[in-house]
């Protein structure tokens, strides 16, 4: 396992390709790849960079996932919470993403692990705060998460048309901050377009 300022932001190396994680000959690039995209993102500041921030500080450990087959596009980008520690998978060879303002379908690798960062974030929070919502109410999660994201985005955000939950409205409103703060187009929709088949 690979330590970042004290806290597991690498991988587990596991000899396995059921996993989903890097095989252990091309882990210390990928480690290399990782420390330098978290770097940047804190150095970035904004929300983002706060987000990074909290993340590094966590009690709890971290881990980014390097999906084993790129060409079946398993696990391009993604997260989950287990046990005590948290999981973002991201590929810094993935480039697609929903479309920008210019219609580029194609951004910065680093902008996905901002954006997968910010699920993390939420997961990470209510994670914590499991024990006080009221099990009797199945509105608690619903109504605490909103609250959570709020307080993390610091209000309202702009919302994307075809965004599939407010989560996803929060990720991409908050991975917009940090194409600004890199000079890259706003995301303006939440779907990478498919082409149909002839």
């Amino acid at each position: 396992i690979a330590h970042f300022g004290g806290r597991v932001f690498d991988l587990t190396h596991l000899d396995s390709n059921t996993t989903g994680l890097i095989p252990r000959d091309k882990s210390e690039s990928y480690r290399v790849i990782c420390i330098d995209a978290i770097q940047k993102i804190l150095n970035g500041g904004g929300k983002p960079g706060e987000v990074m921030a909290q993340l590094h500080d966590s009690p709890d450990r971290m881990f980014i996932e390097m999906p084993l087959d790129r060409q079946k596009n398993e696990f391009s980008s993604g997260n989950h919470v287990e046990g005590d520690g948290s999981v973002i998978r991201w590929d810094p060879g993935m480039l697609e993403s929903g479309p920008d303002a210019t219609g580029a379908t194609q951004r910065p690798a680093i902008i996905g692990l901002v954006h997968e960062s910010l699920h993390l974030a939420i997961a990470e929070r209510l994670r914590r705060i499991r024990s006080e919502l009221d099990p009797s109410d199945p509105n608690s999660m619903v109504t605490r998460k909103h609250q959570e994201m709020l307080k993390i985005a610091g209000g309202e955000q702009k919302h994307i048309g075809d965004a599939p939950n407010d989560e996803e409205v929060f990720a991409v409103y908050l991975e917009n901050q940090y194409r600004k703060t890199i000079h890259v187009p706003e995301r303006v929709k939440y779907a990478v377009p498919r082409q149909m088949p002839k």
